[in-house]
């Protein structure tokens, strides 16, 4: 269970390096929170998500080039709260970001 756990955070590293353009040398992991688990209209299981939180000392959006990929998966990165979050979201992932916004409270 440790090593799965172990991949997961440096597959999330990988991710934010990949994505973003962000060095794991300016971020310091700080927990994975529970499974998020989306169930359709049926009951059925649709999907599970995986947060980790890192804190990224100086939060400085110069530091992350959004053209690692050869398809950017993001044209633009920003800073914003949460509710902006909620407002902002494509609709189909507003739920999951319900349920991740109580699962931070402690952490925040």
């Amino acid at each position: 269970i440790r090593d799965r756990y172990q991949r997961r955070v440096r597959a999330a590293i990988r991710e934010m390096k990949e994505e973003i353009g962000l060095d794991s040398n300016l971020l310091q992991f700080i927990c994975k929170l529970d499974a998020i688990e989306i169930i359709d209209q049926n009951n059925h299981k649709k999907n599970t998500f995986h947060f980790f939180i890192f804190y990224w000392q100086n939060s400085n959006l110069l530091e992350c080039k959004l053209d690692n990929e050869q398809e950017p998966e993001f044209d633009k990165i920003e800073l914003i709260d949460f509710n902006s979050l909620l407002l902002k979201c494509a609709t189909f992932k507003i739920e999951l970001y319900q349920k991740l916004s109580i699962l931070i409270q402690p952490i925040i």
